[in-house]
């Protein structure tokens, strides 16, 4: 079976919850991943001999298990001289997500059975993330084998680059603030070799069952700034801006936009407060969050949504504990500041 290797140093735990060694799986490696673990006391690494049974737990966010091996199956855990091999089959990690390692060395006996005098040893946990596979997950065919070299290396680096977006788009939705340079540096690196493999398919589909999955036409992706503007629905409005920041991403139809905007409140507006300037039309009704507001709808939650055929967002809020959501009015707000964030698919 083929394994796909990944080398992991480890520190005996010194009070810290978890080392910053992350790794990307992919739900479809096709294969195992082989753990070549090695374990540092300090500076020094362990001598491997004086511990007869070791054992690797891997724990979900939430502290449960996913699976616990030790060296009693050598065919997944084997401890030499100079290390430790754990090997995880592809079977193990179906779904995306994060996950966490730790491994526990154990001067005598078994993980089931302690012996008296026994010592455990574990080491700091370390982190790493599964993810779904964007171009994959089919059977891809060509009407030409011409593009078969060309397919396979945009395969692996648009994977890259769907990896670095999913990053981005997780940050997003964490409440993070990404802006234009920082998305340009974390994906720049697979840009121009997947541009160039793009522009030499000249326009060639990639079929599955009878449906497109690619071409270079609709999958389009893209980035890019656009100009959040607070107004009323009565009176709009000019508002002088400290503050007014957006940004998005774009995948063939799905949008993900987010905003940062600080104003020093126009008293002429009125009516009911709107946001616009977004990049694309909305197509359907969409809620969005805010995930940060200062002086809007006396600090009580602010809502939103957009509908379709239309580029601005209603904004909403509770009056009171006991009443029900409104529309939020122009005189609700006063110089303002709020975060904003939307994923939706255009018109």
């Amino acid at each position: 079976m083929e394994h796909i290797d990944r080398n992991i140093e480890l520190d005996f735990n010194a009070g810290q919850a978890v080392q910053q060694t992350t790794i990307k799986l992919n739900t479809d490696n096709r294969g195992s991943v082989r753990f070549n673990i090695r374990v540092l006391d300090g500076e020094a690494e362990i001598n491997y001999t004086s511990f007869p049974t070791v054992g690797i737990v891997i724990h979900k966010p939430d502290g449960n298990n996913v699976t616990e091996d030790s060296n009693l199956n050598p065919d997944k855990l084997k401890v030499t001289a100079t290390g430790i091999t754990y090997i995880l089959h592809d079977e193990a990690f179906t779904s995306p997500g994060n996950l966490t390692m730790q491994v526990d060395l154990y001067t005598q006996g078994t993980t089931e059975t302690i012996e008296d005098g026994a010592k455990k040893f574990s080491t700091l946990f370390f982190s790493f993330r599964i993810v779904a596979s964007a171009l994959r997950t089919m059977a891809l065919s060509v009407a030409s084998g011409t593009y078969l070299g060309q397919l396979e290396k945009l395969i692996a680096d648009g994977q890259d680059k769907a990896d670095a977006i999913g990053d981005i788009l997780a940050d997003m939705e964490a409440g993070a603030f990404v802006s234009q340079s920082d998305f340009n540096s974390r994906t720049s690196a697979v840009d121009a070799s997947l541009n160039s493999i793009t522009n030499q398919l000249n326009g060639a589909a990639l079929t599955s069952l009878g449906y497109t999955n690619w071409n270079s036409g609709n999958l389009v992706v893209e980035s890019g700034l656009w100009t959040p503007v607070i107004y009323g629905a009565t009176t709009e409005g000019t508002h002088s801006y400290s503050r007014q920041e957006g940004f998005y991403v774009r995948i063939g139809s799905l949008v993900h936009a987010n905003c940062f905007v600080t104003l020093t409140k126009d008293t002429s507006m009125t009516g009911a407060v709107r946001l616009k300037g977004f990049p694309f039309a909305f197509r359907a009704y969409t809620a969005v969050t805010f995930g940060y507001v200062s002086n809007m709808g006396n600090n009580m939650a602010v809502h939103g949504y957009g509908q379709g055929g239309a580029n601005f967002v209603v904004l909403q809020t509770y009056p009171s504990l006991a009443g029900g959501r409104t529309d939020l009015d122009s005189g609700d707000i006063g110089n303002a500041a709020f975060m904003m964030s939307a994923t939706y698919f255009k018109g």
